[in-house]
């Protein structure tokens, strides 16, 4: 288990406190490998957690055999609270003076941020140089479309003015990719860089003038691509935040967005062990900080 001391210091719209108390002073009564051996491969706690965490159908049960016997939680990007056993359900909270760690962590504040239930896993610290937005960059490249797993939590903004720093919801569907989240995402071709940061600069040297691309890099990628090809998705691969002690990996995706709260926001989503199918949401409607979960087919027969 990594142990690490993070501190952060206090900016507008960051409560330093509460990234402590999220991430060491309260950190939780349980850790990956506590769930590891909880769950190893091809137990029957393993098979009921992937049943539960991909909606899997009665009719998958040899799938869900076959990919417990192959499952790494070393591998893992979120873990459910809810779908583990009993006993780890009470231990996985958050406990006074538990010893921090980046292996399995949960985000108390900001409910925009994490799907309610979940507990993020295996996520490198960020660094000071991961917070030094004018030295961690790369250049942009484009890439391929892929299938990935990823978490969505609707966040409307109160802001109506469409080129304020943080319109989020109607300029792009935003998303963190988090391998066993049970919710699957074609990005299409993809615009992958480290950070914002290193996309704007990147975007400047494209459009010299392009003087302001802190509210609009989102639009600008949309209407004029990169490289020559249309961008389906913003891939930011080390986002790092001074609120949140971990890097992030964030999608931001361009055919879709999250604005009106209807689930699935995209056509793009699917659901099951295999993706086989598409995305049915609980909530037809998404409320502020809720997240895209998908229910599993009705039984035939």
């Amino acid at each position: 288990m990594l142990d690490v001391v993070l501190t952060f210091p206090a900016v507008l719209g960051c409560d330093a406190s509460a990234t402590k108390s999220s991430f060491l002073t309260h950190s939780l009564g349980c850790s990956l490998d506590d769930i590891a051996a909880a769950a190893p491969p091809n137990s029957a706690s393993l098979q009921a957690y992937l049943q539960a965490t991909y909606a899997a159908a009665s009719e998958s049960a040899q799938q869900v055999v076959s990919i417990s016997s192959t499952w790494r939680w070393a591998d893992v990007g979120i873990v459910w609270r809810g779908a583990l056993p009993s006993h780890l359900r009470s231990r996985c909270v958050p406990v006074k003076n538990a010893t921090g760690n980046a292996t399995l962590w949960q985000r108390v504040t900001n409910a925009f941020a994490s799907p309610p239930g979940s507990l993020w896993a295996n996520e490198a610290a960020a660094t000071t140089t991961d917070l030094d937005k004018d030295t961690a960059r790369s250049a942009p490249a484009t890439m391929s479309g892929r299938w990935v797993e990823v978490t969505h939590v609707h966040n409307p903004s109160p802001d109506p003015h469409p080129r304020r720093i943080r319109p989020r919801e109607r300029q792009a569907l935003w998303l963190y990719q988090a391998a066993g989240s049970g919710l699957w995402f074609w990005t299409g071709t993809r615009l992958v860089t480290r950070n914002p940061q290193s996309l704007r600069v990147a975007l400047r040297d494209v459009d010299q003038g392009a003087h302001n691309l802190s509210a609009n890099f989102i639009d600008w990628v949309r209407t004029r691509g990169f490289g020559g090809q249309q961008i389906d998705t913003i891939e930011f691969t080390h986002t790092s935040d001074r609120c949140w002690p971990t890097l992030r990996h964030e999608l931001l995706g361009l055919r879709a967005n999250g604005s009106t709260g209807q689930c699935p926001p995209s056509d793009d989503m699917r659901a099951g062990l295999w993706r086989e199918r598409k995305c049915v949401c609980r909530s037809p409607v998404l409320r502020a900080g809720e997240a895209v979960r998908c229910v599993a087919p009705r039984a035939r027969g």
